[in-house]
């Protein structure tokens, strides 16, 4: 469950502010697959993009050094409640304090800090009785970003651990060694579906400390938030939407978070 940003005094004040749904360079276009209220405004924003997770939610949402956000717009839902949005990033990963709120003035401990949440974006309604947005209203809505391996590589950072995962559906046909040799191959792991499914947290772990130079921190800090970037090579062409998002979702719910997909499987061959 993502928290709710306290950040209703950072949205702009009508919904003809200069912002709206349309694309930018590199922007994220995103159609809401399933029914909206129809005919209203609404204002959608995300975080900004980072690597490794933010520390908290004003410093995911908002440009730095200022009270604006950085990754939002504003749309109208169709007379079917349609509606398509343009991000100008792919949404970093944070923290939450709490359940309910992540503002703060100050930054929360390390040891205070929950692991990151999901990638997502928010969206509120505008409210032509109230003269505002809905904020007591704000929907989540998951995300899924793709990334290309250069970019992946050239966003982090000299000392950050990351992985490519290679997910095959069958065990027979996992990751041959790369010839000429990849010097990335101590990040580079390949791991069948049905067994992925099966894993706890902890096996994910042991797996990882077995085959690469990660170490699993006893706060679990680092091995929750490093980044991942996927790919997955079904079997067959069906029912391939479902079974990346059970790998996302089974991913997510034992801790990995910080994750992002890759349409190019040559990296991994």
């Amino acid at each position: 469950m993502t928290c709710h940003p306290s950040l209703s005094s950072f949205f702009p004040s009508s919904p003809h502010s200069s912002s709206s749904s349309s694309p930018v360079p590199s922007s994220m276009k995103i159609t809401l697959d399933y029914k909206l209220e129809p005919s209203r405004t609404l204002l959608y924003f995300a975080a900004g993009f980072q690597i490794t997770p933010f520390r908290n939610d004003q410093e995911a949402y908002l440009k730095k050094g200022t009270s604006s956000l950085r990754n939002w717009g504003i749309t109208t839902t169709n007379q079917d409640g349609r509606a398509t949005i343009f991000l100008s990033e792919c949404p970093g990963v944070y923290s939450c304090i709490t359940p309910c709120s992540c503002s703060s003035s100050q930054p929360p401990s390390p040891a205070a800090a929950p692991p990151p949440q999901p990638r997502h974006f928010h969206f509120v309604y505008w409210k032509d009785e109230l003269g505002s947005w809905d904020s007591q209203r704000i929907y989540t809505v998951p995300i899924t970003c793709y990334l290309s391996p250069t970019f992946f590589l050239q966003s982090l950072s000299s000392s950050s651990f990351f992985l490519f995962l290679y997910v095959k559906e069958e065990l027979d046909s996992l990751l041959p060694s790369p010839s000429p040799p990849n010097p990335l191959k101590k990040n580079t792991l390949s791991l069948d579906y049905t067994t992925l499914l099966q894993w706890t947290r902890w096996d994910f772990y042991e797996w990882l400390e077995e085959n690469t130079e990660a170490y699993v921190e006893e706060d679990e800090k680092t091995m929750t938030s490093f980044p991942i970037l996927l790919f997955f090579a079904p079997a067959r062409d069906d029912d391939v939407m479902n079974k990346k998002n059970r790998v996302k979702q089974h991913l997510e719910s034992i801790g990995m978070v910080n994750l992002f997909w890759s349409r190019h499987r040559d990296l991994f061959a």
